[in-house]
C-alpha cells in the first residue's frame, strides 16, 4: 500500500497520511486531524486529510519554504487529485441509471390519458410501462340527509331536555346527546344538534342551511366519505329531536364507483382507485361509455438526460486519462475500457465509442429504443453488466483506493538535502514535493 507523508503539516497525503516532522528522518507520526484548514497562496482552502487539487508546489508554503521544486512533482499531485475529481462526478453520473437506485430515471414514469375530463392518472417510479383501457359506469357517492325546512324564529317543537339520537355507521352505532331548552328557537335547536353531531367524531358533517329570503333552516347531515360502507342511519333515542327535524330523510344515497379496466369491472368506496399493486393512481371524475385510454410509459427525457450526462462525464474521465497518461497508470484506462467493451448492445441503443475511447450518443435511436424494447434499455444502461453499474464500479474504485496506487511509473527523482537523501536511501522511494514522500518501491 502506498502512503504520503509530509514534512509540511498542511501539505497533508491526498489519501489523509500523517505529518512526517523532523530534518533527520528520525521524526514521529502525528494525526492531520490536529491541524487547522491552511489557505494556500492561490486562496484554496487545504484541509488535512481529504483529497484536493494541490497548489503550485514550486512557489513552496505560505511561510517562504524553499523554492525549486521539481515540476514533475507537482504534476503527478495535480493529476491524482483531478483523478478523484473526475471519477467522482462519473459515480454521481452512474446513480442516474443504476437501476438499483430507487431514484434512477429508468424508474421514472409519464402517464397520459386520452380523455382527461373522465380520468386522469399518476405513476409511482416502477409502475408498470402498459396501456390500461378504463370505463368509468358511476362514481362514487357520500350519503346526505336533508331535514325539513322550519321557521328561524319559531319556538322547537323538540322535546325540552336531553334529547339523544343514535348515530349507525356501517353498522356501527353511537349515542349523541345534546340539550333543550324550553321554548329554543329552531335556529338554536338545530344550530346545538350540528354541534353535538360534529363533535361526536362519526365521520360525519352537520350544517345548519339558512334561508334568509324564506326566514327558515334546516339540518343537513352528510358523510365525509363516499361509498356505501360509510352510508348512515339517525334515530330518536330519547326526545323526539330526528323526528321533529326530519334530519332522517335521505336526500343523497351512498353509492359506490364502478368502473372497468381492460374489460375487468370492479367497485370502490371512492373515485380514487390504485392499479398496479397501488403504483398507479387514478382519479374518476365523470360517467363515460366510452373507454378512456391509460398509458404509462417511462420517461424518455429523464432517461435521455441521464444518459448524456454518464456519456459527458465518461468522456471527460477518459480525455482526462487520455491527456494525463504519463501519471496515470494504463491499468487504469484498461479498466476504464472494458467498463464499456463488456457491455454488450450498446450500439443498438445509440452509444459507440470513438478511436480516442471515449462515447457517442445517439440520443434519436435511444429515444426510439425506450420506445420499442423498453426492457432491452433498462437492462443495457442499468443492470447487473450493465453501462452504469460498469463505470460506477470504476468510478468508486478509484474513490476508496489510495490515490497514489494509480500513479505511472516515474523515474527516480533527484534530492537536493541530507534528510531527503535519507529518506530515499531507507526506502527506495519518490519524493513527490515540499516534503512529500512515498512510502513505496516503484
Amino acid at each position: 500500500m502506498i502512503n504520503f507523508y509530509s514534512t509540511d503539516p498542511y501539505y497533508v497525503s491526498l489519501m489523509g497520511a500523517a505529518p512526517l516532522f523532523g530534518s533527520s528522518g528520525t521524526g514521529g507520526l502525528q494525526s492531520p486531524t490536529s491541524y487547522p484548514p491552511y489557505t494556500a497562496p492561490g486562496g484554496q482552502v487545504l484541509i488535512p486529510g481529504q483529497p484536493f487539487a494541490w497548489p503550485n508546489l514550486s512557489q513552496g508554503p505560505a511561510w517562504g519554504s524553499p523554492k525549486g521544486l521539481d515540476p514533475l512533482q507537482g504534476q503527478l499531485s495535480a493529476a491524482l487529485s483531478g483523478l478523484y475529481q473526475n471519477s467522482q462526478k462519473l459515480a454521481g453520473a452512474t446513480n442516474g441509471l443504476d437501476l438499483t437506485q430507487t431514484d434512477s430515471a429508468l424508474h421514472t414514469r409519464t402517464v397520459t390519458t386520452s380523455n382527461g375530463g373522465v380520468v386522469t392518472a399518476s405513476a409511482n417510479p416502477g409502475a408498470t410501462a402498459q396501456s390500461y383501457q378504463v370505463t368509468v359506469n358511476a362514481l362514487a357517492q357520500a350519503q346526505v340527509n336533508t331535514g325539513t325546512a322550519l321557521n328561524a324564529a319559531d319556538a322547537s317543537g323538540v322535546t325540552a331536555g336531553t334529547n339523544t339520537i343514535a348515530v349507525t355507521v356501517h353498522g356501527q352505532t353511537s349515542n349523541v346527546s345534546f340539550n333543550v331548552n324550553a321554548g329554543d328557537t329552531n335556529q338554536t335547536v338545530l344550530n346545538n344538534l350540528a354541534t353535538a353531531i360534529n363533535n361526536a367524531g362519526l365521520g360525519l358533517q352537520a350544517t345548519v342551511v339558512t334561508d334568509s329570503t324564506a326566514g327558515t333552516v334546516q339540518l343537513q347531515v352528510a358523510s365525509k366519505m363516499t361509498g356505501t360502507q360509510q352510508s348512515f342511519t339517525l334515530a330518536d333515542v330519547t326526545g323526539n329531536a330526528v323526528a321533529q327535524t326530519g334530519v332522517n330523510a335521505v336526500s343523497t344515497a351512498a353509492a359506490d364507483a364502478s368502473y372497468s379496466v381492460s374489460g375487468v369491472n370492479y367497485t370502490a368506496q371512492g373515485n380514487t382507485v390504485y392499479l398496479d399493486n397501488g403504483n398507479l393512481t387514478l382519479n374518476l371524475w365523470q360517467v363515460n361509455a366510452n373507454p378512456v385510454t391509460v398509458m404509462v410509459s417511462p420517461d424518455t427525457q429523464a432517461i435521455t438526460t441521464a444518459a448524456t450526462n454518464l456519456v459527458n462525464q465518461y468522456n471527460s474521465l477518459r480525455q482526462f486519462l487520455n491527456a494525463n497518461g504519463q501519471y496515470i497508470s494504463s491499468t487504469l484506462q484498461n479498466e476504464a475500457s472494458q467498463a464499456v467493451t463488456q457491455v454488450p448492445g450498446l450500439a443498438g441503443i445509440g452509444i459507440t465509442t470513438n478511436p480516442d475511447g471515449t462515447l457517442s450518443l445517439d440520443q434519436n435511436k435511444l429515444s426510439a429504443a425506450i420506445q420499442s424494447d423498453f426492457a432491452n434499455v433498462s437492462s443495457t444502461l442499468g443492470g447487473y453488466n450493465g453501462l452504469a453499474t460498469n463505470l460506477g464500479n470504476t468510478a468508486n474504485n478509484v474513490l476508496s483506493s489510495p490515490l497514489a496506487s494509480f500513479a505511472a511509473p516515474i523515474p527516480y527523482m533527484l534530492v537536493t538535502t541530507p534528510f531527503q537523501s535519507y529518506l530515499g536511501a531507507q526506502s527506495q522511494g519518490l519524493l513527490l514535493g515540499q516534503g512529500l514522500f512515498l512510502n513505496s518501491t516503484w
